[in-house]
């Protein structure tokens, strides 16, 4: 199983490896008691080092969430207060945002999703026959 380096090691390695400028002298000096990191390892942290600038993990890329602003957040609690038996497709047709925008919206906040149940209504003869 690949193990997290912790930040002391990540320091350890860049500053070692810039000043000797030899990945083996780094591997040779490694003062931690945990196990040695591989070359690959030390070349792929240096390289991001190199890159980035920064030891710490980069948070991963990823298309950003539009909808969940807290606006829209302000907006869809504000509804539901206002007509708590409104339906999530019924809210989402209202605002004008997508009804799992709404659905997450509401998970956010702590407040379940009003989901309407058609049934048939009992007339006076559906008595007699019971």
């Amino acid at each position: 199983m690949v193990r997290a380096f912790t930040t002391a090691e990540k320091v350890f390695m860049t500053t070692e490896f810039a000043k000797t400028g030899n990945k083996r002298e780094v591997l040779r000096n490694w003062p931690f008691p945990t196990p040695i990191p591989t070359r690959a390892g030390l070349i792929k942290l240096i390289q991001k080092f190199e890159r980035h600038g920064k030891l710490q993990n980069l948070k991963p890329e990823g298309r950003p969430r539009s909808v969940l602003t807290p606006i829209n957040a302000g907006m869809v609690e504000q509804v539901c207060l206002a007509a708590p038996k409104n339906s999530v497709r019924r809210t989402s047709a209202e605002l004008g945002i997508p009804k799992s925008s709404v659905f997450r919206m509401l998970k956010d906040l702590n407040k379940k999703a009003f989901l309407p149940t058609v049934v048939q209504s009992l007339t006076a003869d559906d008595f007699v026959k019971r």
